[in-house]
């Protein structure tokens, strides 16, 4: 590849640190400041699917980035999955008040046992619509115990195989912005709840930031390492 010689530019990356990986953000710093959106605080534009599906398609990938950086090396990691079998619960707010409360009792059972959870949730629509969570969750629950603090339903209580925490991951957190895509779904009408929910004791990813000069030809070239890949350490 030949490449006219260049003066040198300022860049911005960003380094992201979750679990084993590391990802790498590189952008032209005049691109960033040439953005009104920066300037003005507008997030989105355009309707109300258009900025339904600007929100969520970066929340997954922070979402699986921030799932693998708490759960990649849990060796008790559970799915769960909680419905409603016998009540038909379509209000999302109350079924989030009742999920906060099976939460409460869970938190208070391992405190108990002088363990601590971490947990994901999110949350869908079934065919028939009604609201279910999927959980992703630290400790392996006995099935009384789920029985006793989630009387409603159970769909699913399922260790996870080991070496498969990060297959589990991306799994659970698909179901964030899967039904974005759905005209059918009934998620589209809950543009002011939060599809998915973190424990308090979860930990966001290290992120880094800086500004560096160098050509354009350089990062050019440097793009199938920085830009399109996360690697291991």
């Amino acid at each position: 590849m030949n490449l006219k010689p260049q003066n040198p530019t300022d860049f911005y990356m960003k380094t992201i640190y979750y679990g084993q990986y590391i990802r790498n953000i590189v952008m032209p710093l005049e691109r960033i400041k040439a953005n009104t959106r920066n300037a003005n605080g507008f997030k989105n534009k355009g309707n109300c699917d258009t900025k339904l599906l600007n929100s969520n398609i970066p929340a997954k990938s922070n979402v699986i980035r921030k799932a693998y950086h708490n759960f990649w090396d849990c060796k008790k990691l559970t799915f769960l999955t909680l419905t409603y079998a016998d009540v038909n619960e379509f209000d999302i707010r109350k079924c989030k008040r009742d999920l906060n409360k099976f939460f409460k009792k869970l938190n208070y059972w391992f405190k108990v046992k002088n363990k601590n959870i971490k947990y994901l949730y999110t949350y869908e629509y079934q065919k028939r619509g009604v609201i279910h969570f999927h959980i992703l969750i630290t400790e392996k629950i006995p099935h009384k115990i789920i029985l006793q603090f989630w009387p409603y339903g159970i769909n699913k209580n399922i260790r996870v195989r080991e070496n498969t925490n990060e297959m589990v991951v991306k799994y659970c957190s698909k179901y964030i912005t899967k039904n974005v895509l759905n005209e059918k779904s009934l998620n589209q009408y809950d543009l002011n709840i939060k599809a998915y929910q973190f424990s308090y004791n979860c930990q966001n990813p290290i992120t880094r930031k800086q500004v560096f000069t160098d050509t354009l030809n350089n990062r050019l070239l440097a793009i199938p390492f920085l830009l399109k890949y996360s690697y291991k350490i």
